[in-house]
């Protein structure tokens, strides 16, 4: 059985970087590190003062739902912009904040996932050369890759030494964690995700139903099978559309609403997450004003990304409020419901 985070000395990554391997040299020949960039000291990361930048580890599908990184979605927010960077396993995404950075270092594809050294690695590398092309001198980190990730500290401190030892920065590790029964800032009413197995045709009335499509007026197959039910098709087409816009066709005498999120230019061009947040604000506005407590959206395929319907989820649970959103799974797509939402 291989072990994932066994130790990085185990690996054959150093025959591809060849940087890792003076690193594994280096390591060999010394023996003890001299920790001359990275120190460690007992705080509250959150309460270092704003000229420090901040760094943490995410996966993929930025869902952020444990751990320290709950707290970097809360305070630092923008998930639709880190979406659109698009960084894999091993990138690097970015938010610009009051003359500051906050790091995202992808190091594995989902959350419920692990990481690797070697996607560690990557990531702390391309923060390195982010670092000294914009002049950022100072760094606080927790533990990365440690704690709910199970990388060994030891390790990483050390691959973080030898990456920054020529640049002049000051890289602080907060190992102060947060007591249990500390006072927590209040929490937004976000909603309630429920995964079906059924076409998002035959969801149960009193709901707010959503769509995908283009501002060139793309029909999906999602689509084909509402308008077989609801007929909206027309209407649709003579819309105005632009980025970021919501079409919204309510049913006579039924009691549904479709709301169409135009979040591509062209049909094959990539999936806008800003303009899909900009909607779904919009969405979560509406359903309020409409007294709508139920959202439905049907899971789609994407062929340039695998990973669409769970950044679609997070962008759902993070920007809507007080509902509860029904993902529907149909045809091909049921195989990747999630198994714990399978009976």
């Amino acid at each position: 059985m291989v072990r994932r985070n066994r130790d990085p000395f185990d690996r054959d990554f150093d025959n591809v970087d060849v940087e890792y391997k003076k690193y594994l040299d280096e390591k060999r020949k010394k023996g003890e590190v001299e920790y001359r960039r990275v120190k460690e000291i007992q705080q509250d990361l959150f309460a270092m003062s704003k000229e420090y930048s901040l760094a943490h580890c995410v996966a993929e599908d930025m869902r952020m739902g444990s751990g320290i990184a709950v707290t970097f979605k809360r305070d630092f927010k923008d998930i639709d912009e880190l979406f659109s960077q698009r960084q894999k396993q091993g990138g690097l995404a970015v938010l610009s904040l009051e003359d500051r950075y906050i790091y995202y270092l992808v190091t594995k594809r989902v959350s419920n996932g692990k990481p690797t050294y070697e996607t560690l690695w990557s990531s702390l590398k391309k923060l390195r050369d982010h670092m000294k092309e914009y002049s950022v001198e100072k760094l606080a980190i927790p533990r990365l890759g440690c704690g709910l990730d199970r990388l060994e500290w030891t390790h990483v401190k050390n691959m973080i030494e030898f990456l920054f030892k020529e640049l002049e920065v000051e890289i602080t590790v907060c190992n102060f964690q947060q007591p249990e029964d500390s006072p927590e800032k209040p929490q937004n009413i976000t909603c309630k995700v429920v995964h079906v197995e059924k076409p998002i045709a035959d969801i149960e009335e009193e709901t707010s139903i959503i769509y995908l499509s283009s501002v060139d007026g793309h029909v999906s197959t999602e689509m084909e099978q509402l308008s077989k039910k609801f007929a909206f098709l027309s209407e649709f087409k003579k819309s105005p559309k632009n980025l970021g816009d919501v079409i919204t066709y309510k049913m006579p005498k039924r009691f549904y609403v479709l709301k169409g999120c135009i979040v591509r230019k062209t049909k094959n061009d990539l999936f806008d997450f800003k303009s899909f947040r900009n909607c779904v604000q919009q969405i979560s506005r509406d359903c309020k004003k409409e007294q709508y407590v139920y959202v439905a959206f049907q899971a789609i395929k994407d062929d340039q990304d695998d990973l669409i319907n769970d950044k679609i989820i997070t962008i759902l649970k993070n920007y809507m409020r007080g509902v509860d959103v029904y993902i529907c799974w149909d045809g091909d797509l049921v195989k990747e419901m999630p198994s714990s939402a399978r009976e």
